[in-house]
């Protein structure tokens, strides 16, 4: 049994070529509040700072910094380590602020977190760690910089964090990419808040990998099929390939299928 808040391209591809059976339930939490969500063309937060301290100052609310990076890297991204101490300089004597990301001892995460619940911080600067598991009912406010490098699916599992309270969530998206694709996805994520139609969208756009391997974007190599073209005849397929099955299960040949599919699953490790 899997259950996911949040679908993923990966799951959308395997109910469609039967791996997987799916139950749907599309009813949100009555408690969830709406989350408005804005892009930002550019990587920094100075256009939103006085809207994140009136949360703060204002609503008593906490607020969460999500970045790609821990330390400077290759690649041009911002990072928590930086980001941190820059807000620590400028800010340290009016908020309380903290950093949690993976290089630190669980010790050390579990307790900012716990000072977090405890509303004894009131931004924390993070990597993806709090992607899931995190519930704090008072941290209504995300920021998520160079939100162009993530999938739309993480994207609104991040997003999910907040919006656990009474009172509207903001969810800011910056991004100083000029590629028209990754603008075009973060618009579309500005306007949806649909889990299944988020992971369609990105199922369309980047792919679901290898289901019996170990890539996890990129378009599966069909010699005549296109997931998305033939999504009505793919699933027909499967019903068909079910009744065959059932209907003929004494036959030799469906033993020798059936026998062939599990060498095939046995030897990708599923």
């Amino acid at each position: 049994l899997m259950m996911s808040a949040t679908p993923i391209p990966r799951t959308l591809a395997a109910s469609v070529y039967a791996h997987l059976s799916i139950s749907t339930l599309t009813q949100t939490i009555a408690s969830r509040q709406h989350i408005q969500t804005k892009l930002i063309l550019e990587n920094s937060i100075r256009t939103i700072l006085d809207h994140l301290l009136e949360r703060i100052e204002t609503y008593y609310e906490q607020v969460y910094l999500v970045l790609p990076a821990i330390t400077e890297g290759a690649l041009p991204t911002r990072n928590v380590s930086s980001v941190a101490k820059n807000l620590q300089q400028s800010l340290g004597q009016r908020i309380r602020i903290a950093q949690i990301h993976g290089q630190l001892p669980s010790e050390i995460i579990q307790e900012r977190l716990a000072q977090f619940r405890n509303h004894e911080i009131d931004l924390l600067v993070s990597t993806t760690i709090i992607e899931v598991g995190i519930d704090v009912s008072r941290a209504n406010t995300m920021v998520i910089y160079d939100a162009d490098r993530f999938g739309l699916a993480q994207l609104h599992q991040l997003r999910g964090r907040i919006g656990r309270q009474s009172g509207t969530g903001w969810c800011y998206l910056l991004t100083n990419s000029q590629n028209e694709e990754a603008l075009h996805r973060l618009r579309f994520l500005e306007k949806e808040d649909d889990g299944f139609k988020i992971a369609q969208y990105d199922l369309k756009s980047r792919g679901s990998g290898d289901l019996l391997g170990e890539r996890q974007s990129g378009f599966p190599a069909f010699s005549i099929a296109n997931i998305f073209d033939d999504e009505k005849i793919l699933v027909q397929a499967q019903l068909d390939a079910q009744e065959l099955c059932y209907n003929n299960h004494y036959e030799p040949f469906v033993a020798s299928i059936r026998k062939d599919i599990d060498s095939i699953l046995t030897k990708a490790s599923i």
